[in-house]
């Protein structure tokens, strides 16, 4: 019994780092093929098949990533996506979404306000920063996601090594970050992202995003409850299994995409406080 509860526990775990990352690439650069040969993976429609039951827009987007695949092959259609990127994050005319929290809370439909410093304070506080910190806006849905999943991969591990004091520590940090900064706007954004005669990509990742921080919002405090009632029960610390047996091909996957690279996408990364860029580096 332990041995499953743990499983389950840490499927998510898993499936919600994965998620996380990959909405940071779908969101922060130019779309190459690569990625898009990753997006319509087998992994993400597994991944997000752990939510379909319970989230009829993750279902959706299950069924969109499935059909996304059999239309790589065309040029044309890659070529929309691009398009898509340069309307939905760049212009020139007005992006029919805007991708920050400060244009969607504040008073004006501007960036860099009050809610973008503390954005910022809560990357400090878990040794973070933007790479192009003080040039670009912290509050990015890019940027948030790629925090969110650095923090949601802390979080596996200490789970892993049974440090429960951590990962209720990190998945509490988790749960204030989306209850603060995500689930505050981001459904606002979803329902703009909607505003365009053709949907190619980020119209359905927009509603997957919103949706998912959503649900990812309750599931953060299942986990803290769960620590909360379990920690102290000694089952728990003998259950034993193989972690690479049951999600090696999963992380295979996260791992490739963590590692990709896009044009562009320095602009929406963080680093640990301490480190410079490249860019940076060569200023």
């Amino acid at each position: 019994m332990a041995c499953d509860e743990l499983l389950s526990l840490e499927a998510l775990l898993v499936s919600r780092a994965y998620l996380y990352t990959l909405f940071h690439k779908v969101f922060g650069g130019e779309p190459d093929e690569r990625l898009l040969k990753l997006v319509a993976a087998s992994t993400t429609e597994d991944v997000l098949d752990e939510y379909a039951e319970e989230c009829e827009v993750l279902a959706k987007l299950k069924g969109f990533v499935s059909v996304l695949g059999q239309r790589l092959s065309d040029g044309h259609f890659i070529a929309e996506i691009r398009d898509e990127y340069t309307r939905f994050f760049q212009g020139p005319a007005d992006l029919p979404a805007l991708p920050w929290e400060s244009a969607h809370i504040g008073n004006e439909r501007m960036v860099f306000q009050a809610s973008t410093l503390a954005v910022r304070e809560a990357y400090c506080a878990q040794g973070l920063r933007l790479k192009l910190c003080g040039r670009m806006p912290d509050d990015h849905v890019s940027v948030m996601c790629a925090f969110m999943g650095i923090l949601a991969k802390r979080a596996l591990k200490a789970f892993r090594t049974r440090n429960y004091e951590v990962f209720r520590r990190l998945m509490l940090a988790q749960y204030s970050f989306a209850c603060q900064h995500m689930t505050n706007w981001l459904p606002e954004y979803s329902l703009h992202a909607l505003r365009v005669q053709k949907a190619f990509l980020y119209p359905q990742f927009a509603q997957g995003v919103a949706a998912f921080v959503e649900v990812d919002e309750v599931f953060c405090t299942h986990a803290i409850r769960w620590v909360d009632d379990a920690v102290s029960v000694a089952e728990y610390a003998e259950a034993h299994y193989s972690s690479e047996r049951y999600f090696g091909e999963a992380e295979a996957a996260m791992s490739e995409l963590s590692a990709l690279v896009l044009r562009g996408i320095e602009e929406n990364e963080l680093t640990v406080i301490g480190e410079r860029s490249s860019r940076e580096r060569s200023l």
